[in-house]
């Protein structure tokens, strides 16, 4: 909700005075993962039996298990670039990015 505030304000500055205002910090919940970059490349997994996980942290469900050499495309980074966003075929999920070469 406060996105849409926020972009709100934005929207009416700009139709205000005509320029864009300075943008307006806006919290990242904690429930989602914060995204750091966006890398769209092929790595390969470099530790056997690592597991793609359903979100970014360890306790999470395990979607596979995968060998190392497996090659992922990864979507982008989160958590400050410990997790990858990864897609395996059709399955979408997360890598520890230290798993990963």
């Amino acid at each position: 909700m406060k996105g849409l505030v926020a972009t709100g304000c934005l929207i009416a500055s700009v139709l205000a005075t005509g320029a864009l205002a300075a943008p307006q910090s806006v919290p990242v919940p904690n429930s989602s993962p914060s995204f750091v970059a966006a890398a769209d490349r092929m790595m390969e997994v470099a530790v056997n039996n690592t597991h793609l996980r359903a979100k970014p942290d360890s306790k999470s469900n395990r979607l596979a298990t995968l060998k190392m050499g497996t090659k992922v495309d990864v979507m982008g980074m989160v958590n400050s670039g410990q997790w990858a966003h990864v897609k395996l075929g059709e399955k979408e999920g997360y890598i520890r990015a230290d798993l990963l070469k």
